[in-house]
């Protein structure tokens, strides 16, 4: 057993999907360099009560996009990912067609309901700078889900950087130039790095756009789409609750902080979550390229590669989480203050409970794109769906007793509680083990 694992790594190391994994990983890299060079600016010029002001329209946001993504996403990966190894291109047209025209449409409702309810329930003498902020961040929903699903689009035909080059590395660097410009005008405020943000979004969307184009099959300008809508909306059900409750995991300390704490504090919080988001760094690029080789290994009914795939992969995003949290949990404090400010030393300790969650959750492995990835949506989203009400609860009756401490606890338990089940759900379905505890012998 050990001497075949090492020669499927080995195979691997030489492999296109570990070249496509080192790329995804520089990728992500580069896109965490930016990223922090991002939040250092809209520290700098913001401070944290404007910092806080944007970051809970923005949360609010990410959480109304998730209806108009509609789980297509999940879904364009494992689609597209399965029509392309069988070459059916009336399918592989009719999921694409299906899924961008009825996100599309779904976010226009969304955004359109949203803003008419804002509207009518508060007044114009009554709207705060927090008001006017949120109704133009509601303009970034349907950029927001229609760049998922190209990317899941893109994911699904193995064009894994492509996927990721338009919001990992374009759209930060235009939010940058564009928060750098206003920097030089004038005074920045939410509502003018929110435009930033809109503007290098949009920007973003028109080159992922591009790359979807030019990799779209020849075959699929010449033939009729077919479409098996049931069997996608059955699908989507899942996927979407699934979705949603992985954003609203991501989200509730953001956003009921928001609500029950100071703009001060929720500032401070997002400081902290930016960094600790560091430790699953391994995850996140395993999990970028790992979606369509599950999605045709668990077609062709390969559970040992199936295995492999999740042992390996686990233990190399547990490696690279350890050597963070290291990094995070003994010099947070000194890099808070260096490169954010004075004020934003005061995160430290919600960093250090993070960062320390994020390791433990990397150890179960990628759970969520095991099981959704080999059609087992509806487990998924059992323990998302518990996970995130948990998630909620916790977040409610924590936070006005500790502030961002306990928002750090509530995140981090309902997050080990949702893995926990899920962990569970692949080994009962699937028959392997993705956690960093698997040491042969099962499935």
């Amino acid at each position: 057993m050990f001497n075949k694992s090492m020669q499927f790594a080995q195979t691997l190391l030489h492999g296109p999907m570990v070249r496509r994994g080192y790329a995804t990983l520089i990728i992500k890299l580069l896109n965490l360099f930016l990223v922090l060079l991002l939040n250092v600016l809209l520290a700098r010029t913001l401070g944290a009560e404007e910092l806080g002001i944007y970051a809970f329209a923005v949360s609010v946001v990410t959480i109304l996009s998730v209806p108009a993504m509609a789980g297509l996403p999940s879904l364009l990966v494992r689609e597209v990912a399965k029509s392309h190894l069988l070459e059916n291109w009336k399918l592989l047209k009719g999921v694409l067609l299906c899924s961008f025209q009825f996100s599309l449409l779904l976010s226009i409702l969304l955004g359109v309901g949203i803003a008419l309810f804002i509207e009518l329930i508060i007044q114009s003498d009554q709207r705060s700078e927090d008001v006017g902020v949120l109704l133009l961040a509601l303009l970034l929903i349907p950029v927001i889900a229609l760049s998922e699903l190209r990317a899941g689009a893109l994911r699904g035909f193995k064009k894994i950087i492509e996927a990721q080059i338009p919001e990992m590395l374009i759209r930060p660097l235009g939010f940058m130039a564009g928060i750098a410009t206003i920097a030089t005008l004038g005074p920045v405020s939410a509502k003018t790095a929110l435009l930033a943000h809109m503007l290098a979004a949009s920007v973003a969307f028109i080159v992922g756009a591009f790359f979807l184009c030019k990799t779209l099959p020849a075959q699929l300008s010449k033939i009729r789409p077919s479409f098996e809508k049931r069997r996608w909306l059955r699908s989507m059900v899942p996927l979407t609750i699934l979705t949603g409750m992985e954003v609203v995991n991501g989200q509730a300390d953001i956003l009921i902080l928001g609500i029950l704490a100071t703009s001060e504090e929720v500032g401070l919080y997002r400081i902290a979550m930016q960094g600790a988001a560091l430790v699953p760094l391994g995850l996140f690029s395993v999990n970028m390229v790992l979606g369509p080789y599950i999605a045709q290994s668990y077609a062709a009914g390969n559970q040992e590669k199936l295995q492999k795939f999740a042992t390996i992969s686990c233990r190399v995003s547990v490696a690279i989480a350890v050597l963070v949290t290291v990094v995070l949990v003994g010099f947070g404090d000194t890099l808070l203050v260096v490169l954010f400010g004075e004020e934003f030393g005061g995160g430290y300790w919600a960093l250090v409970i993070l960062a320390t969650g994020y390791l433990l959750w990397v150890c179960f492995g990628s759970v969520i794109l095991l099981l959704t990835m080999t059609g087992h949506d509806k487990e998924a989203m059992k323990g998302a769906l518990i996970g995130a009400v948990g998630n909620i609860i916790l977040n409610i009756v924590l936070i006005p007793p500790f502030g961002m401490i306990g928002a750090a606890f509530a995140t981090i338990t309902s997050l080990l509680i949702w893995n926990t089940l899920l962990l569970r759900a692949v080994r009962k379905k699937l028959r392997i083990d993705s956690s960093i505890f698997y040491r042969g012998g099962r499935g």
